[in-house]
């Protein structure tokens, strides 16, 4: 029988994006987290000396304040660094969700905390769009910052010098190159990290995010965050179809029915932005498979 120690975490391209058995996946990272939760947690407590009680209180606050804040950062790290410390605005999930899957906005590893406050909490998708643009050199910025800083795994880093060609394209101006080449690289990101067909991907995507507690627990966040927005991007079109082309941001029409109307400066930015966030998801999925394949058994 595995001890706690020997097991591993779970298989996170098993679970989310390969069809396995979903609810058999569900009750072991359940139980395994539970294990890892309690075990995260007694580490912090173990730095909580405990309080000789003839102290005052002010004194008992100091020796209890530490453990306490030891055990906030643990908590933080599992949302996106990117987001601002203040949470509040974020505890509405179903708003999450609208604004990542529904609407396709990325809002993991970039941008920085400002900006994701301020589109968060815009009152649609049109003022949110406004946000995005109105920053749009910041947001660039941001792209390009963590793709030169970050250490990205050797699994993606063919992508990233094309990543980064389709910001300076953006940046200087030629709005549907940028679009097309990101989104040529979220294409490559997509069939080799979730699956080669386009409505399996978009199927593994569309449910990265149904289940956020579990989600939380397993530390999967940011990662669920990244790959969501796939949703919009795969969505099913060709001039064949009986109702209009998608006019936001779309894989299909991108690459087979190119118009100026849809390479177009707020479908380039969230090109890039998710081309981003894409390889810095994959990149950390990758690291921890590495992780795992150098335990010892």
């Amino acid at each position: 029988m595995a001890t706690i120690k020997s097991l591993n975490p779970p298989d996170f391209d098993g679970f989310f994006l390969r069809s396995v058995d979903t609810e058999l996946t569900k009750r072991y990272t359940s139980v395994l987290d539970s294990f890892q939760q309690i075990s995260s947690s007694m580490s912090a407590l173990a730095s909580i000396k405990i309080p000789d009680i003839t102290l005052g209180f002010q004194e008992i606050a100091k020796q209890v304040t530490p453990g306490l804040e030891a055990m906030r950062r643990a908590l933080r790290r599992r949302y996106p660094q990117n987001w601002p410390d203040d949470l509040r605005p974020f505890s509405d999930e179903s708003t999450i969700r609208l604004i990542v899957q529904d609407e396709g906005i990325p809002l993991a590893y970039i941008p920085r905390p400002e900006i994701v406050s301020a589109v968060v909490e815009a009152e649609n998708r049109k003022r949110r769009i406004d946000v995005l643009l109105g920053r749009r050199e910041d947001i660039i910025d941001d792209c390009l910052a963590v793709l030169d800083d970050e250490a990205l795994h050797r699994k993606v880093e063919a992508q990233v010098p094309l990543m980064r060609d389709a910001l300076y394209a953006l940046r200087d101006g030629h709005t549907s190159a940028a679009q097309a080449l990101a989104i040529v690289v979220c294409d490559t990101l997509i069939c080799t990290h979730i699956a080669d067909s386009h409505t399996a991907a978009k199927r593994q995507a569309g449910v990265v995010l149904d289940d956020l507690e579990l989600v939380f627990r397993a530390d999967y966040l940011r990662i669920a965050l990244a790959i969501a927005p796939v949703v919009g991007l795969l969505t099913s079109w060709t001039p064949k179809s009986p109702y209009p082309a998608p006019s936001e941001l779309s894989r299909h029409v991108t690459i087979h029915q190119a118009t100026p109307d849809h390479l177009r400066p707020d479908n380039a930015l969230i090109a890039v932005m998710m081309g981003t966030s894409l390889l810095l998801a994959f990149s950390e999925l990758a690291e921890w498979r590495d992780a795992r394949e150098r335990k010892p058994a």
